[in-house]
Order: C-alpha cells, then sequence, then structure tokens
C-alpha cells in the first residue's frame, strides 16, 4: 500500500510546506457507508458507475405515499402531535386535524393514498400556526389551516394564473360545443416543482387524403425525415384544407 493517498501531497499557500494525505487501510476499519439520495441518482450510477454496483448491493426504496387507512389516518395525527411538540406549536383542533389529513390525501394524487412526504406537512403545520399567531388565537383551528394551504398554492401558482389569462383574453382557444372528426379535447397536468395544475388541451390528427391507409407519423418522428414530416403537414393544412375526402379533417 503506497505510504499516501495523492500522488501529490497538499501545499499550505502561506509557507510553501507538504502535509501529506494519509491512506486508510480499509481492511482494519469495519466500516458500513449508507448513501441518501434521489432514486434518479441511484439508478444513474448504477448505470454507469460499476463500483458503485459492486460497493452498494442493498437498495432501499421509500415510497412516497402509503394506503389511506384508519390506522395510517391515525399514524399521521400522531406524527403530526409529535411535531407540535417539538416545533413548540400551538395545539390543533379536530378540525384542524381533519384538514390536514385531507391536504395529505390531496397531495398524493390519490382518494386512496396519503402522502408520505412528511416534509410538506410539517411546513404545513408551522405555516398554520403562523396564521393563528397573527389572529392572537391560542388554537390552531381548520380556517388557519385552510388559510396555509391557500397562501401557499398562492405563492406557486404564477404560471397557472398567467394560462387563465391568456384563456380570458382569447389568445387560447379551445371548442367546447360540438363534435369534430379527427379532434378530442383533453387536460394536460403540468408541473412546476412542487405544484401542478391542469391546462385544456386540443388534440388534432390530420390524414393525407390521397393515401390508401391511414399511418401514425409517431412512429416515424425519430428518424432524420423529422422536419420533413412537419413541412408535408403544414402543406397539406395550407393547400389541401378544401379537399373533399371522407378521410380529412
Amino acid at each position: 500500500m503506497p505510504k499516501y493517498g495523492r500522488k501529490h501531497p497538499r501545499r499550505t499557500a502561506a509557507k510553501g510546506l507538504f502535509f501529506p494525505f494519509e491512506a486508510i487501510n480499509l481492511n482494519a476499519v469495519d466500516v458500513k457507508v449508507i448513501m441518501l439520495g434521489s432514486s434518479y441518482i441511484y439508478y444513474v450510477m448504477y448505470q454507469y458507475d460499476e463500483d458503485f454496483r459492486k460497493l452498494f448491493k442493498i437498495h432501499a426504496d421509500f415510497d412516497v405515499q402509503m394506503d389511506n387507512t384508519p390506522t395510517n389516518i391515525d399514524k399521521m395525527a400522531a406524527f403530526a402531535s409529535a411535531t407540535i411538540k417539538k416545533e413548540n406549536l400551538r395545539e390543533f383542533t379536530r378540525d384542524a386535524v381533519a384538514r390536514m389529513v385531507e391536504h395529505a390525501v390531496r397531495l398524493s394524487g390519490s382518494q386512496t393514498k396519503i402522502t408520505a412526504r412528511f416534509n410538506e406537512i410539517v411546513e404545513m403545520l408551522c405555516e398554520a400556526n403562523t396564521w393563528a399567531s397573527v389572529d392572537g388565537a391560542l388554537l390552531v383551528d381548520g380556517d388557519h389551516v385552510r388559510r396555509a394551504i391557500e397562501g401557499k398554492r398562492y405563492r406557486a401558482n404564477k404560471y397557472e394564473e398567467i394560462i387563465q389569462e391568456m384563456f380570458k383574453e382569447e389568445k387560447y382557444l379551445i371548442d367546447t360545443d360540438g363534435s369534430k372528426i379527427g379532434q378530442v379535447n383533453g387536460l394536460a397536468v403540468l408541473g412546476i416543482g412542487e405544484y401542478a395544475f391542469g391546462k385544456p388541451s386540443t388534440s388534432k390528427v390530420r390524414t393525407n387524403p390521397f393515401s390508401a391507409s391511414l399511418s401514425s407519423i409517431s412512429c416515424l418522428i425519430s428518424s432524420p425525415v423529422n422536419a420533413l414530416l412537419k413541412l408535408t403537414e403544414f402543406m397539406r393544412a395550407v393547400f389541401l384544407a378544401n379537399s373533399i375526402n371522407p378521410f380529412w379533417s
């Protein structure tokens, strides 16, 4: 084993002295290393670093939600109680705890689940306590929790409001009456950080009036002729809009 852990020892800028790095004999030390991080970083390291696969063989992936059962609801209430005591917050009323659990269910995105992102629950409890302090209340009630939830949404929904204004100003137009061949309305969910919202959108399809069969452009989207396909669709829309064909929309 080499004497130093690096080829080039560290030199101090003041006196030009060398302080070598001592090597560690791993065979003489019983060490267990636990790394915490996101699933994305884990899979990237596992895919591209062979040593990572050898050194970190046990993978524990914690879920961000749990089942919406009476037992887990009681555990969520107990977690809130422990957080209130730890952070020295005001006591929460039954209505406040109920609104907290309702918000935890909403964060999971499913009525049958409860979120396990406890840091967001803690932030909400602290903010609700702040609203109670502003009102001079001795207890945190459901209205304080509601204001905390709405306040966080108000601080994060800037882009949602911009899109809504575009609809009001008729910059975005969507037909909601009647029906059209090859067109369907839908709702796209946009996520910006920890906030997600729905944006109404329209999906359309065009077919070639001179083609004997229908083909999906999505199958060819990764080919080098992607730009040509887009140009072809544009030319069809401009010059063949008045073509009489039962497959044209």
